[in-house]
């Protein structure tokens, strides 16, 4: 019982810091966890606990997949700069950027 609570508690720590390679690899020993039949408690009380933390973990999947979707809107709308101004002379002039749809990562 104490494994499945460990397992889904380092799964709470990785979804909040954002550490996606570790949620990947989590996921991936709860799937197998969740396979063997034979590590599920019987106890009610220890199955709510479990459902519980399910639930939060649940939550926090659905905030980050919320949040990732909400940058690449962002980044959408930002991949075409166009910004006006006027000359001199008070001719128009369009200065326009195009910028990459590549996601960088910075260090």
């Amino acid at each position: 019982m104490d494994d499945i609570r460990d397992l889904l508690d380092a799964e709470r720590t990785a979804l909040t810091s954002g550490d996606f390679e570790e949620i990947e690899r989590l996921s991936q020993i709860k799937a197998h966890f969740f396979e063997a039949s034979a590590n599920f408690p019987t106890d009610p009380g220890e199955l709510e606990q479990i459902n519980r933390m399910l639930r939060r973990n649940q939550e926090l999947f659905r905030a980050a997949l919320d949040g990732i979707q909400a940058a690449v809107d962002r980044m959408a709308l930002l991949k075409d700069v166009r910004i006006e101004t006027y000359l001199g002379d008070g001719q128009k002039r369009r200065i326009s950027e195009k910028r990459s749809s590549r996601l960088e990562r910075h260090a």
